[in-house]
């Protein structure tokens, strides 16, 4: 029979493993859906530099890996931020 210090034990174990998965799961989560943000915003540069280029606009923004990290990051308004740079780069 257990006593009731081996109880509370075995409860605070479980406790912290279910804490412990969990926080690997949000992290690995994190992870993928930063990643995923930057390839599908990397994608989106490419597009809009080749619409601009369309139309002769000579404003491009690069596929480099900080462009990546701050769309990961930011997510949409990430991109809408490097193009606005961009823009006041190239009038100012």
């Amino acid at each position: 029979m257990l006593t009731n210090n081996q109880v509370l034990i075995i409860i605070i174990i479980a406790c912290l493993l279910i804490m412990g998965v969990s926080i690997i799961v949000k992290k690995t989560h994190l992870v993928v859906d930063f990643f995923i943000k930057s390839v599908v915003g990397l994608f989106g540069i490419y597009l809009i530099n080749e619409i601009l280029q369309l139309a002769n606009v000579t404003i491009k923004l690069g596929l480099n890996i900080i462009n990546a990290i701050i769309i990961g990051l930011l997510g949409f308004p990430g991109i809408i931020l490097l193009y606005a740079l961009a823009v006041y780069d190239y009038f100012f």
